[in-house]
């Protein structure tokens, strides 16, 4: 029996081998770039959380020294981190029978692996390490009990391998103003006096 010849258009075609490898290659190029992209987004938004939960925590100790009516400040101090590698924290420390006491009510500021902190002082950068050379802890920052704090500045930044993933410059830093904490609670706290004296 002669055999039947399908016609062109009804034949069934194959992939092949190059054809594999360029679609496999496509979407390789596809999953690398959506990855890029949400690291790019996690880096800066983590950095952004980072920054708010220290912030509710200054505000906190800023409470604490307010209400206390004592000085508060932060104590630099080396902390190993899961990576091994050397990071910064700040130990909250009262001031107290004329020293610096650790407070142990209130945890230390540990920094993530991926941000570098820089504080600064009437715009200059602080060397932390030369507060690691002092025989009694010294706070780089205070809050004073009248409701004042020092005029400095906390910049928090992302690290370097970070950073070179956000493409929007301002996203890879945070500045906090420490003196205008302190200046916001001290007035919520005169508000507030101020509404009780008037017996609201």
């Amino acid at each position: 029996m002669p055999s039947q010849h399908l016609p062109s258009h009804q034949r069934q075609r194959g992939f092949s081998l190059l054809e594999l490898m360029v679609v496999l290659f496509m979407i390789g190029m596809l999953i690398g770039l959506v990855s890029v992209i949400n690291i790019r987004f996690d880096a800066a938004s983590e950095l952004q959380d980072y920054a708010e939960d220290l912030y509710e925590q200054l505000r906190f100790g800023a409470d604490e020294a307010l209400f206390g009516g004592e000085h508060i400040g932060l104590v630099p101090q080396v902390d190993i981190g899961e990576d091994d590698k050397e990071h910064w924290q700040l130990a909250w420390h009262r001031f107290r029978d004329a020293e610096w006491q650790s407070l142990d009510t209130l945890p230390p500021i540990k920094t993530p692996e991926f941000v570098e902190i820089t504080i600064e002082i009437d715009n200059e950068p602080v060397d932390l390490y030369r507060w690691l050379e002092f025989e009694k802890p010294v706070p780089v920052l205070t809050f004073y009990g009248g409701g004042e704090a020092l005029a400095g500045t906390i910049i928090l930044s992302l690290d370097e391998q970070s950073a070179r993933e956000v493409d929007d410059f301002e996203s890879r830093y945070v500045h906090m103003d420490i003196s205008e904490i302190g200046r916001v609670r001290w007035r919520e706290r005169a508000d507030q006096a101020e509404l009780l004296a008037e017996g609201r």
